[in-house]
């Protein structure tokens, strides 16, 4: 059983699927494997429908709906593939249904927390560099490893784009506006002070222990961690302002394919989830009942008594 998984995961890694996706299901077909070897199934052909639903019940007892998930759909996906590779039909993997795991309201950044982020970023090129970080990631909505991978000398700030490698090596751009584009000017002014003559990165350190080197994913997430601390918003990381961008198009009226093709999300599911969120609370305050109520009848309402009366 081992060899087949990691003849899979080899399979995956062919396919381009990300590192973190080959990671985790490695993670839980290693667990699936020592399951199996417990009870004496060493073969394929010796898994059983029954074992494959003991094995997924089992999981309820000490993981999440969205963890639990996970582990089914990659043994899922591992007796798929291992019934191809035997040339075999599929007769195993209908065995196993994923959890229903509840949805629940993505944290976004307001308005209001964006402009103490930026408030909190001064003249310096240390806070001029921020700035341009945060107001990129509002407008764009990239993830951390396409934020870091950006080069300077392909920023467009007549045409507000720069080009993207996306999530599994396809190309796109990053779109940005007006107000964005002047940050980035006056980043891409002082970045020649700071940064090392070999380094094409449009973000680098500045100070620590490579200054002047391309930012990492992990120094990105630390820049921001320090700078929502400054400005007081907690808990600041690179996937919130992804969040952040969807939420606040939607809100300023684009619709979730214009968001779908701004942010490179290959799954239209995953936008309309920050669609509905959206429209539950325009609707939810829009339509409250009390709002029907004639003006003059609430003008008319007793006032609350003091507490002397």
């Amino acid at each position: 059983m081992q060899i087949y998984v990691e003849q899979f995961l080899f399979a995956l890694a062919q396919q381009n699927r990300s590192v973190r996706t080959v990671a985790q299901y490695g993670w839980h077909l290693q667990r699936f494997a020592a399951y199996c070897a417990e009870r004496g199934v060493v073969s394929p052909a010796d898994v059983s429908r029954s074992l494959l639903r003991e094995w997924g019940a089992g999981l309820h007892a000490g993981w999440s709906p969205a963890t639990v998930k996970i582990a089914t759909t990659a043994v899922r996906s591992f007796l798929r593939w291992l019934a191809e590779e035997l040339e075999e039909p599929d007769r195993l993997s209908s065995a196993l249904k994923p959890p229903r795991v509840p949805q629940k309201a993505s944290r976004h950044l307001s308005a209001a927390d964006v402009t103490q982020l930026l408030m909190a970023c001064d003249g310096s090129p240390r806070g001029i560099r921020d700035a341009a970080l945060v107001a990129l990631l509002v407008d764009s909505g990239l993830r951390r490893r396409e934020v870091v991978a950006l080069q300077a000398n392909q920023v467009d700030l007549t045409n507000g784009c720069v080009p993207v490698v996306r999530k599994g090596g396809d190309t796109g751009l990053g779109w940005f506006g007006y107000a964005t584009a002047e940050r980035l000017r006056l980043w891409l002014a002082v970045r020649p002070q700071v940064v090392r003559p070999d380094v094409p990165e449009l973000f680098v350190a500045i100070g620590g222990l490579h200054p002047g080197c391309a930012l990492t994913p992990e120094g990105l997430r630390g820049v921001l961690r320090h700078l929502g601390e400054r400005a007081g918003v907690p808990h600041l990381h690179p996937h919130l302002f992804r969040h952040t961008m969807a939420t606040l198009r939607i809100e300023g009226g684009d619709s979730t394919r214009t968001v779908q093709a701004v942010g490179g999300w290959s799954n239209l599911a995953l936008v309309e989830h920050y669609s509905a969120s959206v429209e539950v609370h325009r609707l939810a305050r829009r339509h409250a009942p009390m709002d029907g109520l004639d003006p003059g009848m609430v003008l008319q309402l007793p006032l609350p008594l003091s507490p002397r009366e």
